[in-house]
């Protein structure tokens, strides 16, 4: 009868204990690639670098537009939907009419914000014609008002 060397047993315990490291190592790998899957690439995000000047501190401050022009959709006699803007009394067809109106209000600041309130009995088709009225214009902050109270 043959009695087994002591390094053969040694060699047989390393194997053994490296199983299990090589699996712990498997599945970090595996948990780590599949957490990086879901990010969005750096490289996609709208950022802007500075040119390299370190004792310059000061960032470009846009002014802040004092008002927003408001623009209230509402159903009129008729069924059509008209618009009011915020100070004149006056209803405008949706068209060219709203158009020319806006353009004069922009009057060439077209960082104005504009707020659609818009009533709830109107088509989705008719405040979409208004907000694509806006868009022709060439405003560049077109929101959307919404009741805070309605909601709770």
């Amino acid at each position: 009868m043959r009695i087994p060397s002591r390094h053969y047993d040694e060699d047989i315990h390393a194997d053994r204990a490296m199983t299990p490291m090589i699996d712990v190592v498997f599945l970090l790998l595996i948990f780590f690639v599949c957490a990086s899957v879901g990010q969005v690439r750096e490289s996609l995000l709208p950022t802007r670098l500075s040119q390299g000047s370190i004792d310059s501190v000061q960032s470009d401050q846009q002014d802040e537009p004092t008002e927003n022009i408001w623009l209230h959709v509402r159903h009129a006699a008729a069924g059509t939907a008209v618009v009011e803007l915020d100070d004149a009394g006056k209803p405008l067809a949706i068209g060219n009419e709203l158009e020319q109106e806006l353009r004069a209000r922009a009057g060439g600041d077209l960082d104005t914000p504009v707020v659609l309130d818009i009533d709830p009995d109107v088509t989705a088709g008719d405040w979409v014609r208004v907000y694509d009225a806006c868009l022709s214009v060439g405003f560049r902050s077109i929101n959307l008002a919404a009741d805070v109270s309605a909601g709770s």
